[in-house]
């Protein structure tokens, strides 16, 4: 019986191990998706920023060159500078909506592992309780068989006796 019972203590501390290590596992994952989709904002915003320099650069530029020649070439650069004003703002919001998604995607991520640390405890509290419910049958069976025993026993030593009485007396 205490062979059985370590052996359940045994096999309820691997399980126990498993869960930790997968749940390490899992935390490591979200932490590196999130590291990497960090790192593709930050790059895609350096691109943009590149971009939005060039353009005004190129529209510095322009807008020299407008300023001698007339008026209207002057418009027309503001006009370029609104449209990529427009762009970057347009672009910004989408690098918004991402990193809002990265976050939805890794509350997502965390509820799966805390579901399956949950499962897996469940699963745990159920090979223990049958675990017990197995020791105790065995115990009890343990007890009805010790009660068995010891009722032949005195069978036998009341039947002895009594064959002894009868020797005595005859």
């Amino acid at each position: 019986a205490d062979k059985a019972m370590t052996s359940v203590q045994q096999a309820l501390e691997g399980q126990k191990a498993a869960v930790d290590k997968s749940l390490e596992a899992h935390k490591a994952d979200a932490a590196k998706a999130a590291e990497a989709q960090k790192a593709a904002i930050d790059a895609q915003k350096a691109e943009a920023e590149k971009a939005v320099t060039s353009v005004q650069q190129a529209l510095d530029a322009h807008a020299a060159a407008a300023s001698a020649s007339s008026l209207a070439h002057a418009a027309a650069a503001e006009a370029l500078r609104a449209d990529v004003a427009k762009a970057g703002e347009a672009h910004e919001q989408a690098l918004v909506a991402q990193k809002a998604e990265v976050a939805k995607s890794l509350e997502a991520h965390k509820a799966d592992a805390a579901k399956a640390a949950d499962a897996q405890k469940a699963a745990l509290d159920a090979h223990k309780a049958d675990a017990d419910k197995a020791m105790t049958s065995m115990q009890e069976a343990h007890k009805a068989d010790a009660a068995k025993a010891a009722d032949a026993q005195k069978a036998a030593l009341d039947a002895h006796k009594a064959d002894a009485d009868k020797a005595m007396t005859s």
